[in-house]
């Protein structure tokens, strides 16, 4: 969970690199084994949906659009 705007800043460069890297490696596929290919790139994309969903409710929270957030203990 992001609990300040430096965590925030921090993950949206995060985000933004993983983005990035999602995006250079349709340009590498003939470089990386097919499933090797396969398994990291769903493994960043989950990582960024991830981000994604944190960097949303932290904006939603700051903004005054979400009034509590539920806490998950795995």
């Amino acid at each position: 969970m992001i609990t300040s705007e430096r965590q925030y800043a921090v993950s949206k460069k995060q985000a933004a690199r993983f983005q990035e890297t999602l995006e250079q490696y349709d340009a590498r596929r003939s470089e990386i084994h097919p499933k090797a290919l396969n398994a990291m790139r769903e493994g960043m994309e989950s990582q960024l949906q991830d981000l994604l969903a944190e960097i949303a409710d932290y904006e939603r929270l700051r903004g005054g659009r979400l009034a509590s957030l539920a806490v998950r203990v795995e």
